[in-house]
Order: structure tokens, then C-alpha cells, then sequence
């Protein structure tokens, strides 16, 4: 009876070293396999916690992102479109200055009107230019047109002064727009400034086309004064983008700190385990051999 016991009981101790030997073995092989030291909850509570905390953290992050490579993307349509504006509009003073010569004739004042005329259709183009369905110097009217040419050429805004902002990070608002009242409306209106001087150069106004030019070089002010604006807010932008992105580095480090198994040690623990279930199994083996020649005997 005693021996009977005896057996018993090795073999609850036998059966429950094989089991745990058995599942650091399948322990250390699922760590290896998926990299993870965490495979449930329960493994590691405050842990999860955290790396659950640093998600939230990393998802925050990557709209911040987001929502700056949306505004650079658009930003950068719009110091383009700037060049031209200031191109276009330094183009109108040379000519308007060729119109204060004091060597023109009315063949030569026509042709110079004619050609601010086709510069004031490139300018108001360049202030009707959209981007992925929207028209950039709007403001937040960005569904329709923000310029429109009426009776005798009169150009109007129908856009408004409202700005546009991001969310760069959890502190910082910033504005990603240009309205068309900063850019072409003033005071001066860059429109009616050309409108004046194609006037005045038809009616051989110097007067007049003296104050037309000024009106022209003070828009052509308003729109560097802009575009220096622009080429500020990308550089915070970028600033900024490098600072989350190196953020979203760390983020990962952190998680990956916290979650990831060390290969080294999981494979220790595996060796280790597998070298005790053996050590398990053949003990199993010598029970049962014992355990034979006791009922033989």
C-alpha cells in the first residue's frame, strides 16, 4: 500500500515537472517567434498599461504629423504660386516705369497698356489658383472663386480675411493660410492700381500713372511682406515635423522597451527548459521501468 502511494505521488510530481518544464518550452519558443516578451495582459499589467498609454501618445503624434505634411504640401503650392504673383507684379512696375520714360509715343503707351492689361489676367488667374479642390487665398471661403471680374474689368473679392489654422502639436495652433485681402486687396487693390495706370497711359496721364506705379510698387510690398510670411511658417513647420517625428522615434523605443523580449535571455530560459523537461521525461522513464519490475515481482 505504501509503495503504492509512493508511485502515486511520483507520478503528480513527475506529470507536474513535466507540465512546467513543457510550458517554458512553449513559453520561450512563442517569445522567440513573435519578438514579444508580453503575449497577454496578464503577463505584465503595468506594463500594458503604459505601452497602451504610449499608443494614444504615438496616434496623437501621427495626426500632428498628418495634419503638418498637409499644410507644407499646400504651403509650399502656395509660396510657388507667390513667385509668380511677385514676378507678375514686378513685371507691371518695369512697364509701368517704361511708361515714365518721357520717350513714348501713343503707339508705345498703347502697347504698354495692353500688355498690363494681359499682366492684371495673369495676376487675377494666379489669385483664383486652387489645390486639391480648394482655392488658396480665399480664406476659409475656399469653395468658389475668391476674385471675379465684373463691368469695365472691375476685379472684387468675394473671399474673406477669416485665417485658417493646424493643430501642430498638443500647444500650438498655427496658420496655414494667405487671404486674398493681404495679397491683392490692401489698401492698395494691385487690380485697380493696373486698371489706373492702363488708364493713364491711355489718356497720357503722368499724374495719374506716377500714383498708379506707387500703388503697384506698395502691392508688390504687401505680397513679399506675405510671401515672407509663408517661408517663416514653413520653416516652423519643418521645425516642428522633426521634432515629432523624432518624438514617434523615442515613442517606439519606449514601447518596444517595455514590450519586445531580450532574444539572448528567452533563448537561455529555452535551453534551460528544455534541458528540465528532458531531464523530466527520462526521470518518467525510470518510474515507469521501477514501477514494471515491481509488478513482475
Amino acid at each position: 500500500m505504501v509503495e503504492r502511494t509512493t508511485t502515486a505521488s511520483q507520478y503528480r510530481d513527475l506529470t507536474e515537472n513535466i507540465r512546467r518544464a513543457s510550458s517554458s518550452v512553449n513559453r520561450a519558443l512563442l517569445e522567440i517567434t513573435s519578438g514579444k516578451r508580453i503575449l497577454a495582459p496578464s503577463d505584465d499589467p503595468s506594463a500594458v498599461q503604459e505601452i497602451q498609454s504610449l499608443k494614444i501618445t504615438q496616434l496623437r503624434n501621427d495626426q500632428f504629423l498628418s495634419n503638418i505634411g498637409s499644410a507644407l504640401d499646400e504651403l509650399s503650392f502656395v509660396d510657388t504660386t507667390i513667385d509668380h504673383i511677385e514676378l507678375t507684379l514686378e513685371e507691371a512696375r518695369k512697364q509701368a516705369v517704361a511708361g515714365l520714360s518721357g520717350t513714348t509715343t501713343a503707339e508705345s503707351r498703347e502697347a504698354i497698356a495692353k500688355q498690363l492689361d494681359s499682366l492684371k489676367a495673369q495676376l487675377l488667374s494666379l489669385a483664383n489658383t486652387s489645390f486639391n479642390g480648394k482655392f488658396l487665398f480665399g480664406g476659409t471661403a475656399s469653395n468658389s472663386a475668391p476674385f471675379t471680374q465684373g463691368v469695365g474689368g472691375v476685379v472684387s473679392y468675394n473671399g474673406n480675411a477669416n485665417p485658417v489654422f493646424i493643430r501642430a502639436d498638443e500647444q500650438t495652433l498655427v496658420q496655414t493660410n494667405v487671404t486674398g485681402a493681404e495679397l491683392f486687396v490692401g489698401p492698395p487693390d494691385v487690380f485697380a492700381a493696373l486698371d489706373s495706370a492702363s488708364a493713364a497711359l491711355r489718356a497720357d496721364d503722368e499724374n495719374q500713372l506716377r500714383t498708379a506705379l506707387d500703388d503697384v510698387s506698395s502691392g508688390l510690398s504687401q505680397v513679399r511682406l506675405a510671401h515672407s510670411a509663408v517661408g517663416a511658417t514653413i520653416s516652423q513647420l519643418q521645425n516642428m515635423q522633426e521634432a515629432l517625428l523624432q518624438l514617434d522615434v523615442n515613442l517606439q523605443e519606449q514601447a518596444a522597451r517595455l514590450q519586445d523580449v531580450d532574444l539572448i535571455e528567452a533563448a537561455t530560459r529555452l535551453n534551460q527548459s528544455q534541458r528540465a523537461l528532458e531531464a523530466a521525461l527520462s526521470a518518467g522513464g525510470r518510474i515507469i521501468r521501477l514501477s514494471l519490475l515491481d509488478f513482475l515481482d
